[in-house]
This record gives structure tokens, C-alpha cells and sequence, in this order.
């Protein structure tokens, strides 16, 4: 299970109001400290946005995980696609992180997807978008919240309720707080712009 601290988060996105004072808030404290926090406690007293950006910005390691969960919010949105480029290039990205395809396939995997934007002539914003998905997903330095944002934008379903499934089945985290009901912390501001496809890919930090 990955495991940050307040220290770091505050270190990424030194925030003295806002969200920051609610995350303290829900969480019980009033100042950083270095006390480990689990990315299960962070999805459940602050919702996935905030989870989302905590393994982009303040989780080190995990690459695969954070490579499966990005082609798994991905391909909840593929049907949007008419062309199978993208679905393969989400194959060959998940051979990849299961260390069953080399950086050569998975580069241009990625390239023909991209390629698969250019060529669909009927393109509509809900195909753009989940074309950009896969692209982010395949890409070199994937982000879960700028393709989750992607993913938002092709189809609302996959970045509520679904994208958290996805975070406790990856990491192996079981919902530990059924009765908290608080809306996620500054979803909106913690979300990433979509970016368009080939664009070099950074995790947004949070607002400060």
C-alpha cells in the first residue's frame, strides 16, 4: 500500500488555506507532520481527486501500479473510439508494465495511437478526448489525473465512482470508511487541464 506524509504533500503544494485546511481538518490535525499516511486514508477523508494527485505528486515508486491504473481509467472510455489503434496501444502498455513488452513496442504503440487521432475524420469531443486517454496512459511519463481528466471528458462515468474502484483494486485497498459522504477536497481544482495529444505530460500541482 502506498504511503505518503503530510510533510511531503505540504512540500508539493504549500497551501496554507483551502483544501489544505480541510484535509487537516478531516484528517484530525492542524500542522504537517511526517507521521506515514496511507493513500487508502487519503481516498477516503478526501475523495480520489486528491488520491489521484497524492500518486502523481507525493508517492515515490509504484510505477506499474501508477501505469495500470492510468490504462485502466483509460479503457473505460475506449468504446468511444472507432479505431482499434488505441485499444492496442492500452495492450501494449499493460504488456509492458508486467514487464511483457519492451520500450520500442510500447513507443510505438503509443505513436500509432496518436496517429489513430489524426486519421479518425469523424471525430466528435467525446472520441478526442478518449483518444488523448490512451495516448496519456501509453505515453512515456503517464499522470493519472490528466488522464482521468481526459477520461472525464469522453465520459462523466469514468472519473466518479469507477476511477476509485480502480485505485482499491490496484493498490489493494478495501473501502475502510463506508459512512464518510463529504464530497471529494477541491475535485475541480486538483483536476488536470486535458491535454492535448503528444504533449509532454507533468502532474499539475495543486492549487496554492
Amino acid at each position: 500500500m502506498p504511503h505518503t506524509t503530510l510533510n511531503l504533500i505540504r512540500a508539493q503544494s504549500p497551501a496554507p488555506e483551502g483544501w489544505w485546511s480541510r484535509l487537516l481538518r478531516r484528517l484530525g490535525k492542524d500542522a504537517a507532520d511526517a507521521e506515514p499516511l496511507s493513500l487508502l486514508t487519503i481516498l477516503d477523508v478526501a475523495g480520489q481527486a486528491m488520491a489521484m494527485w497524492t500518486l502523481d505528486w507525493a508517492v515515490p515508486g509504484y510505477d506499474r501500479e501508477k501505469r495500470l491504473l492510468a490504462i485502466a481509467i483509460a479503457r473505460d472510455v475506449q468504446p468511444a473510439v472507432a479505431d482499434p489503434r488505441a485499444g492496442i496501444a492500452l495492450e501494449v502498455a499493460d504488456r509492458h508494465a508486467r514487464g511483457e513488452a519492451s520500450d520500442e513496442e510500447l513507443a510505438a504503440a503509443a505513436a500509432a495511437a496518436r496517429q489513430a487521432y489524426v486519421d479518425d475524420r469523424d471525430l466528435d469531443q467525446r472520441a478526442a478526448a478518449a483518444y488523448a486517454a490512451a495516448a496519456i496512459a501509453a505515453g512515456p511519463c503517464p499522470t493519472i489525473l490528466a488522464t482521468a481528466d481526459a477520461a472525464d471528458a469522453a465520459s462523466f462515468a469514468a472519473g466518479g465512482y469507477c476511477c476509485a474502484v480502480h485505485i482499491r483494486r490496484i493498490f489493494g485497498a478495501p473501502r475502510q470508511n463506508a459512512h464518510n459522504t463529504e464530497p471529494d477536497l477541491g475535485e475541480d481544482a486538483l483536476r488536470a487541464a486535458t491535454v492535448p495529444i503528444g504533449a509532454p505530460m507533468r502532474p499539475h500541482r495543486a492549487p496554492g
